[in-house]
């Protein structure tokens, strides 16, 4: 989703609604493609079709640039999107959109691909009460999931020599097992692994 401009959340029938709530026994969205990394999810109730006019918008709001989607837990959606100099993760609400915490950090990077925006590109991964993101020039942090402080951070270009790819990093952080695995690039390391507890 180009997300530039604005991001809107949709929900028309019953099971979106608790979708979006995200209510303990409903789907939990907490990664790249959803629960099982393939897009698709267990709700029920969905439409077939809309009326011409599209699914009723509940709420929408504007976010900065990016292409990043959102992972959703608990009635909370987790999301990244740029500002100018600045990178920024966000947690809202799922019901109503308004912020829960934003967590910032300088960004000078500039895409050589203009087309493509500035990022960021890459979607968070929740694992437990922690956070995981990815940020276009490389900055691999884990954070609380409840309060945004930043519990740790990787830098894969300065810390591991990744790949600087022209468009930064777009690829999302993936769970497995206690791990979490990014591609980094670079000789010899084309993926790598971090341990999710490491403090």
């Amino acid at each position: 989703m180009d997300r530039r401009t604005f991001l809107g959340i949709v929900l028309a029938t019953p099971a979106l609604r608790l979708f979006a709530e995200q209510t303990p026994l409903s789907p939990q969205w907490t990664q790249w493609g959803g629960p099982n990394r393939n897009f698709q999810t267990q709700a029920t109730g969905l439409k077939d079709t809309w009326p011409a006019s599209g699914p009723p918008v509940i709420w929408k709001r504007a976010l900065g640039e990016g292409y990043s989607s959102a992972a959703v837990e608990n009635g909370v959606i987790y999301t990244m999107y740029g500002k100018p100099r600045e990178e920024v993760v966000l947690a809202a609400s799922a019901v109503d959109g308004k912020t829960l915490w934003e967590y910032s950090t300088a960004m000078t990077f500039q895409s050589d691909a203009p087309e493509m925006g500035n990022g960021p590109y890459s979607t968070p991964l929740i694992v437990g009460d922690r956070l995981f993101t990815t940020g276009v020039a490389g900055r691999f942090q884990c954070l609380d999931k409840k309060t945004g402080k930043v519990l740790w951070t990787q830098q894969l270009w300065a810390d591991h020599h990744g790949s600087r790819l022209m468009y930064g990093y777009a690829s999302s952080p993936i769970a497995f097992r206690e791990m979490v695995i990014v591609p980094v690039g670079g000789a010899g390391k084309a993926v790598m692994a971090f341990r999710a507890e490491k403090t």
